[in-house]
């Protein structure tokens, strides 16, 4: 029988010590009982496609389209093959401009397959902050949907690169501001700039020779290498280049799907959005690792379509921010939809509080929800509390140590307080980003010599080993 590293029933003192402070230390470590794994992002979605294949992968309500596990790594492998008919190869940025889709998700193990590092950008920045990320990622590739919500993206992308308007030898862009950008690929129908290409010529670009390198380079792979650039941001700009680990986001992954109990059997609805890393790791990336059937309601976050799709399709499992959870109890439609087969799921920020958590439980039908606490640097997540774990527990606090993950609390001189003391909350492990892209000056000043990454989150680290966040100490992370 599998061992669950997040096992609450040491609170009843009947197992060692795991998750639990040492020597009256503000010091924690998870559990190592469930080894790590070595595998690539696409070893993880091949793993689940092998299990699962025909069955429901994932529901796009936004346009009715259902995807099996084999549609999922079709997608993936058609856009794969598509980027290498383009020259992308391993280290390659691949820009990813778009709300929730089933672009986004076949754009992202597409690339993933060839080695090729993701970089989510926030369909809501302006041409500044678009200019920012693209430029310090230094993508080759930005695939961009044609709108945000009201927002004509294609017109704030030739405000950056009006070179999209004339077409170029070979197809490859030339641009005076993005200078290392070679292909705008967009979503959708629509006009298309000379200087472009769509989705579906990608998915269509790619001969015999590319679909035979396909698995061969996929194999070749290093679970240690780059595949995710996940921005920081501040005041909505965003900022460093937080680069993750196939091997980070995997387990990560893994972990989170285990405290939520998610499984394949689950209808998992997925309201937050995947350019975040609350929405790619906990979110879309825990349903790939449990198998489950992700319910994506809309591009963006929407109260009323999110409790429709909850109820039309039967979801056993949510994925929302705090701010999300509120919306959905302050609904008007809330009391006439059946929530009845919701029982879990993830949240993140701080403690909600004992009345709001026995509304979500109540009103919402969510008495397995968790807590979880992450950041950027994070792959995302270090704590997270257990679907098992009581109630009241919940409620107050943020979560125990996820495993394989050190965790401290540490005074301004760097020194681990007592339990239950206040200071800044710094980690440990696999999780932790190996640096900032192309910012050592950065990356040395949050990651010290020992591997300890500074979050500049204020925390205590009670005795039953749950984490408390009070504030920030001035740190600037996501």
């Amino acid at each position: 029988m599998t061992t669950n590293p997040f096992r609450s029933d040491w609170l009843k003192a009947e197992v060692d010590g795991t998750g639990r402070p040492q020597r009256g230390l503000s010091y924690v470590a998870g559990s190592t009982a469930e080894p790590l794994r070595y595998i690539t992002l696409t070893g993880l979605l091949d793993e689940t496609v092998d299990l699962h294949g025909g069955r429901e992968a994932a529901y796009f309500a936004a346009s009715g389209r259902r995807w099996s596990w084999y549609d999922v790594r079709s997608r993936a492998d058609e856009v794969a093959a598509g980027l290498l008919a383009l020259g992308i190869e391993r280290g390659n940025r691949v820009g990813l401009w778009a709300p929730t889709c089933e672009e986004w998700l076949g754009t992202f193990f597409g690339a993933a397959r060839i080695g090729a590092i993701v970089v989510p950008l926030d369909p809501a920045w302006s041409e500044t902050a678009l200019e920012h990320a693209l430029s310090t990622a230094e993508c080759r590739v930005l695939v961009l949907s044609r709108y945000a919500g009201n927002r004509d993206n294609v017109a704030t992308l030739r405000g950056l690169t009006p070179e999209i308007d004339r077409s170029w030898p070979e197809g490859k862009l030339r641009s005076e501001r993005l200078p290392r950008l070679r292909y705008v690929v967009l979503l959708g129908e629509g006009t298309t700039p000379p200087g472009t290409l769509t989705f579906k010529a990608l998915r269509r670009l790619a001969g015999p020779a590319q679909g035979a390198r396909l698995a061969g380079t996929s194999a070749a792979l290093d679970p240690d290498g780059a595949a995710v650039i996940q921005f920081t941001s501040s005041a909505g700009e965003p900022s460093r280049g937080a680069t993750l680990t196939h091997r980070g986001l995997v387990n990560n992954a893994i972990f989170a799907a285990t405290a939520m109990r998610l499984s394949a059997h689950d209808r998992f609805c997925v309201a937050g959005p995947l350019h975040r890393w609350f929405g790619l790791g906990p979110g879309m990336l825990a349903g790939v690792a449990a198998g489950a059937t992700m319910i994506f309601p809309a591009p963006s976050f929407d109260a009323t379509k999110t409790l429709s799709v909850i109820g039309e399709q039967r979801c056993t499992a949510l994925h929302a921010t705090p701010s999300m959870l509120s919306a959905l109890l302050d609904h008007p439609t809330l009391r006439g939809t059946d929530v009845n087969h919701l029982r879990g799921g993830v949240t993140g920020g701080g403690p909600m509080g004992a009345e709001t958590f026995r509304r979500i439980a109540s009103e919402l039908h969510l008495p397995e929800l968790t807590t979880a606490y992450g950041k950027s640097e994070m792959s995302p997540l270090a704590f997270q509390s257990s679907a098992g774990d009581p109630p009241a527990l919940r409620a107050s606090g943020i979560g125990r140590v996820h495993p394989h993950v050190e965790a401290k609390i540490v005074d301004g001189d760097g020194r681990t307080v007592p339990v239950g003391h206040r200071g800044e909350l710094c980690v440990r492990g696999y999780l932790t980003m190996p640096f900032y892209w192309k910012n050592r000056e950065a990356t040395r000043s949050i990651i010290d010599p020992a591997g300890w990454l500074r979050t500049g989150d204020l925390a205590t680290i009670e005795p039953d080993g749950y984490l408390r966040v009070l504030g920030s100490v001035g740190v600037r992370t996501a």
